[in-house]
């Protein structure tokens, strides 16, 4: 009588069923909306870096953050249509909306007190997509600052910003490390 040892038989090749691997299943239309996902994620990106809580470096920032999305749609949009969902899909598709996430948590979890800069006006840029104030920089070591700011800041009931007007902007440290505008008075 053979003995159990509880560990592994040994079987005849023969008897051991060939069991194919089964791959994942392929759904064009799934790759589809994790594109589209990544997409509308961007889109949510870029209004993250300017409102609610613009970015003091609101250029550089969305430069960074635009080339790292580009990066992962290029991988994302490179995989065959047809080619099966893998969790590097899903994660990619989902990075510009965790980016979106953090520079949203940035400013709304901030209790940092407001640090006022006095500083002037020496240009202000007004365009379709966005405007641009150029101050002062109170920094060290940067001659001028290039706040990107909403049509809140411009357009309000206080109007145009001129270049030598005296203004006070208004920022804060973010609960992450970067510092955004709160506030640009006169």
């Amino acid at each position: 009588m053979p003995q159990n040892d509880g560990g592994l038989n040994s079987a005849d090749p023969a008897e051991i069923a060939e069991e194919t691997p089964r791959l994942p299943h392929r759904n064009p239309a799934a790759k589809g909306i994790l594109r589209m996902v990544f997409l509308a994620g961007v889109f949510a990106l870029v209004l993250c870096v300017s409102r609610p809580y613009p970015l003091l470096d609101g250029g550089a920032t969305t430069i960074w953050l635009l080339a790292l999305c580009l990066c992962a749609g290029v991988i994302l949009f490179g995989t065959p249509r047809d080619a099966a969902i893998i969790s590097r899909d899903v994660a990619l598709a989902m990075l510009p909306w965790l980016l979106a996430a953090a520079l949203l948590a940035n400013g709304a979890f901030d209790s940092s007190q407001e640090v006022l800069h006095q500083t002037s006006v020496v240009r202000t840029v007004y365009g379709r997509r966005g405007s641009r104030l150029i101050v002062q920089s109170w920094r060290p070591g940067k001659p001028t600052e290039s706040l990107y700011l909403n049509r809140f800041f411009l357009f309000g009931h206080r109007g145009f910003y001129f270049p030598g007007q005296p203004i006070t902007v208004c920022t804060r440290s973010g609960a992450l490390g970067m510092p955004w505008v709160s506030k640009v008075s006169r």
